[in-house]
């Protein structure tokens, strides 16, 4: 018998990716595994710890784009 290297149920994945095909506006990144939903909750946590530690260096920085 083969060993499984995953977990999960493959028709639930299956499921989540045909309603993915069809939404109007889909994310562009989603996580669908426990393990994806606490990576994705870790680098988001990262990421607002970087941003409330440098947030000052955003002040009174400013980014024109010109209208041609």
């Amino acid at each position: 018998m083969a060993t499984r290297i995953y977990d999960g149920d493959p028709k639930k994945f299956a499921r989540a990716m045909y309603q993915l095909a069809y939404m109007d506006d889909p994310p562009l990144y989603i996580p669908l595994h426990r393990v994806a939903i606490e990576a994705a909750r870790t680098k988001g946590e990262e990421l607002i710890q970087t941003a409330e530690e440098y947030a000052s260096w955003s002040d009174d920085v400013y980014y024109h784009v010109s209208q041609n």
